[in-house]
């Protein structure tokens, strides 16, 4: 999986890649990018992200969204600058996880 020129390629275990769009946040907000492997049940995987600061649930995927095994996901989540977040996932093989890029 790679970021070309703020473009995501990701490939799957057959070889291809799948091209998404880049995504620009509102000025004034943060992008939070979640990379996914559910591996082989994808959909036990779900995932949340809570603003600690306002106790607000910025995000909420829940188990079922994801369908095929070991495919790269991602997830691109605009938020309000500044804030502190809880991160929870749960039935994955891997993540990563990035706030504006780093």
């Amino acid at each position: 999986n790679t970021i070309r020129n703020d473009v995501w390629f990701a490939n799957d275990p057959l070889g291809s890649q799948h091209y998404v769009a880049p995504v620009r946040c509102p000025i004034g907000e943060d992008l939070i990018e979640v990379h996914i492997i559910p591996g082989h049940h994808p959909h036990t995987t779900s995932l949340s992200l809570t603003n600690n600061c306002t106790n607000t649930e910025v995000a909420n995927i829940p188990a079922g969204t994801y369908t095929k095994d070991d495919q790269a996901y991602l997830e691109k989540l605009c938020v309000p600058p500044g804030g502190e977040y809880l991160f929870w996932i749960g039935g994955h093989k891997s993540y990563n996880l990035l706030y504006n890029g780093v």
